[in-house]
């Protein structure tokens, strides 16, 4: 009982993270803020829609959350500033622009928030290490490591740190940076992707250099091992990476808005155009990984 109850409490930690690692607080912001006003309550509802998406089988960059129908939305909160909650807004798109209009009241209390969510995220992505250390220097799936746990921590880690530079900055408190300044955190990468990477001439994205020549994020987070900005830097610096540009040392760039393109139909992260064809690959089993079932194979 005691070894269900332990695994009942880490998944229901992991759902947590995992949640907030793609929609932020978006699932913690009271009905009443959301629905402060129409203009809000859709952009909130489409920034958090977009991050929610699930990842593409690709060897490039995913799509991007911030695109013309966002940009398009927010320019209608622009319009009526003093009709939008930006202190709801301020949940899922922490931009200079959005956090200006936020009381420091309101800002400190994201900002505690932000911290504890920190702690947890560091938490599970201990967890994982501990159960199976992961080979920092490629970042490449090994047998035995809980890719699904790191992964979801790492996203939720670097949400919450982006959200928690942003607050800092806006409040006039960066200068804690100079003293405490965790890294990003990469996302395990499979063997098959990894090899795909190499194929297509590229490699190794320069950040995974810099997260292997930091602390760990919970020694930072502990006092275990120290980790100033200048730390970060000459990393950065060894690895001819822009530490502001990347988002090590300041909060992340202001989106770009990109085009708007329609969800894919994916089976098993592989996007395929037609739906009757999707349900016939997910049917079959296809892109899993497993045996093709006999029945969908009769089927298809």
């Amino acid at each position: 009982m005691e070894a269900k109850l332990a695994r009942l409490i880490h998944e229901q930690r992991r759902r947590e993270v995992a949640i907030t690692g793609k929609g932020a607080l978006a699932h913690v912001l009271p009905y009443e803020l959301f629905a402060t006003d129409p203009d809000t309550a859709a952009f909130i509802a489409y920034i958090t829609a977009r991050g929610c998406m699930r990842s593409v089988f690709t060897n490039g960059r995913q799509r991007q959350i911030y695109d013309e129908v966002a940009q398009a939305l927010f320019q209608r909160l622009r319009n009526l500033p003093e009709q939008t909650c930006w202190y709801a807004v301020a949940h899922v798109h922490p931009t200079a622009e959005v956090l200006t209009h936020v009381s420091d009241q309101d800002l400190t209390q994201l900002l505690v928030r932000w911290n504890g969510f920190l702690r947890q995220a560091a938490g599970l992505l201990e967890d994982a290490w501990n159960r199976h250390p992961l080979e920092r220097d490629t970042m490449i799936v090994r047998r035995g490591n809980d890719s699904s746990t790191w992964n979801q921590a790492a996203q939720a880690w670097n949400t919450a740190r982006a959200h928690w530079f942003a607050l800092l900055t806006e409040l006039g408190h960066d200068e804690i940076l100079d003293r405490i300044c965790p890294g990003k955190v990469p996302r395990l990468m499979a063997a098959d992707v990894a090899y795909w990477h190499r194929m297509s001439g590229g490699g190794l994205h320069p950040d995974t250099y810099v997260w292997a020549d930091l602390p760990l994020p919970w020694e930072v987070l502990r006092g275990e091992k120290e980790c100033p900005r200048t730390l970060v830097e000459a990393a950065c610096a060894r690895h001819r990476v822009d530490p502001i540009a990347g988002a090590w040392t300041a909060p992340r760039p202001a989106a770009e808005a990109v085009a708007f393109r329609r969800t894919p139909e994916l089976v098993h992260g592989v996007a395929v155009a037609d739906p009757l064809m999707a349900s016939a690959l997910r049917s079959a089993g296809v892109f899993s990984g497993k045996g093709k079932r006999a029945a969908a194979q009769e089927w298809t």
